[in-house]
């Protein structure tokens, strides 16, 4: 068969040892037929080539995201990989029901994602090239190695818990950012002169540096893990994992016990090479195309030009130093075009009138955000009032705060009163910061993993934001404070829940429920070992 290939490279060479034809294009220097980002376009690329593929297979690449055009201009088969869910999940649901098949390298991802796609989306686990992790045996010269990223500021957890191992044990970490990449056959040498690999958990799920390491030869050493795991290995046989409750215990334990070690390690490396090889995916990849059916997915022109102008707007507002003006543009076409096909939903104009707001157009992006809170958007009545509070309008501001309020709080969780009181003309109080975000977690509007919104302006605040900006104006905001450590809690981002947890106990010493939370986040977190 024939492929056009978007994205990532991630399947190419796999596909071509299983006797298919792959034609990779984008702006990577390394692409068979080498574009810039703004001539992706489907029917475009299909004119220049000699031959017609079968499909069109896009995957997510984390460094060069591709958004190509003319999709819904093909009768191909339009196939999708979505990787790293549990951070991608807010743009990844607009975009999933534009495809005729869809995958995602996180099983409880994939089940999520189905709710949003015309057909179901499979899990398909991330998988390595098994070949560039073989080597000769080395000696075995530290404890335990990792490579990535250990940034603090980027991964507290992982930095807190390779801290703490390191005081006790010798380890090796290598790899990171901004130049500081180790390429597959170094890290394999690396995982080799180790007793034990380590693995941490950005989220619950299956990664690649647990196959890397088993690939190896070594005895992988993971952090507990639901979301697959257990699905694919067995703990103990062809792993080891931990938590914060017998991390030490598990290490001393296969630091000692060396055969059990090794036959752990040689039955992961089995297991991997013989079942868990990009090939491996490459071959379920073909197998579920085969079954596919193409214009499964949406073909409405209104729907289509909705989803992906939502998309696009929040990927170039995750990502504006990539293409972000770009994503931008189209977006508003996109999103004109659906309103004009009368298929606009209340997220269309809401993103419709920031778009506006972006350019300086007042008058519109009021128009925009009106129609939007017609249509029963919160957030639209939300950055209307913030809109007309840039303009110093605080009475104008009160009314759409109060409305969003009444709005979306039907048990009467927070006291509007606070909202009658005035303060500076162009500043929320501490308390009203808290009362917004109390309304958008209440909505669903919790927080997006992995993407801080502070830089881009209250409209497009999640309830996080709200919360750490009322404790910037009150540090001592008792109830943000703890709204912070739970809601960073449910997400399993323990080690930052910690931080507002205990500045929150110690606020209050006399909540022993708080105090609870408070050390189990730093236990959790790997703090209060």
């Amino acid at each position: 068969m024939n492929f056009l290939l978007l994205g990532s490279n991630y399947f190419k060479h796999a596909l071509e040892e299983l006797g298919h034809q792959v034609l990779w294009v984008g702006d990577d220097p390394s692409c068979d037929l080498r574009l810039p980002a703004t001539r992706l376009d489907i029917p475009y690329i299909l004119n220049r080539l000699s031959c017609s593929p079968q499909a069109v297979i896009l995957t997510d690449d984390l460094g060069r995201r591709v958004f190509p055009s003319g999709l819904e201009r093909t009768s191909l088969l339009k196939v999708w990989y979505a990787v790293d869910g549990p951070l991608n999940f807010f743009w990844q649901k607009e975009y999933a029901a534009l495809f005729d098949l869809v995958l995602c390298d996180q099983k409880d991802c994939a089940e999520r994602l189905s709710e949003f796609s015309a057909q179901k989306v499979w899990w398909l686990p991330v998988g390595v090239d098994t070949k560039l992790y073989q080597g000769p045996v080395e000696e075995k010269i530290y404890d335990l190695a990792f490579v990535g990223s250990v940034n603090k500021k980027v991964r507290p957890k992982r930095y807190q818990l390779l801290k703490l191992i390191s005081d006790r044990y010798f380890v090796k970490t290598a790899g990171g950012r901004q130049g500081e990449w180790v390429s597959p056959e170094d890290a394999a040498q690396i995982y080799r002169q180790a007793k034990m690999v380590l693995n941490e958990n950005l989220f619950n799920g299956v990664t690649t540096r647990m196959f890397e390491g088993m690939a190896s030869g070594t005895m992988l050493l993971t952090e507990k893990a639901g979301n697959g795991l257990n699905d694919l290995f067995t703990p103990g046989e062809d792993l080891a994992d931990f938590g914060p409750y017998d991390l030490f215990d598990q290490i001393e334990h296969y630091l000692i016990n060396t055969k059990e070690r090794e036959r752990i390690a040689v039955r992961g490396r089995e297991k991997v090479v013989s079942s868990h090889d990009i090939r491996h995916r490459a071959e379920k990849l073909i197998s579920l195309m085969e079954h596919a059916r193409p214009e499964t997915g949406v073909q409405e022109e209104g729907l289509f030009f909705r989803q992906q102008g939502k998309v696009l707007f929040l990927a170039a507002m995750r990502w504006p130093d990539h293409n972000g003006r770009s994503w931008l543009n189209r977006a508003e076409i996109l999103l004109k075009r659906a309103e004009q096909l009368n298929r606009a939903d209340k997220d269309t104009l809401l993103y419709l009138g920031l778009i506006q707001k972006l350019r300086y157009n007042h008058q519109k992006a009021v128009a925009y955000l009106e129609n939007a809170a017609s249509s029963g958007s919160v957030r639209a009545m939300l950055a209307s009032g913030f809109l007309t509070l840039e303009r110093s309008n605080r009475k104008a501001a009160q009314a759409y705060f109060l409305e969003a309020i009444h709005k979306a709080d039907g048990q009467n969780i927070v006291e509007t009163d606070i909202f009658k009181t005035p303060s500076d003309n162009h500043i929320l109080s501490a308390d009203q910061h808290f009362i917004l975000g109390r309304i958008l977690e209440k909505r669903g509007y919790d927080l997006t993993p992995g993407f801080s919104r502070l830089k881009l302006g209250m409209p497009l605040w999640n309830a996080f934001e709200h919360y750490l900006q009322a404790v910037k104006l009150h540090p001592k905001h008792l109830q943000a404070l703890t709204r912070l450590g739970r809601l960073l809690t449910r997400y399993g981002a323990y080690t930052e829940a910690y931080q507002f947890l205990a500045r929150a106990a110690e606020i209050d010493p006399q909540a022993a429920k708080l105090i609870q939370e408070a050390n189990i986040a730093g236990r959790r977190g790997y703090i209060l070992m």
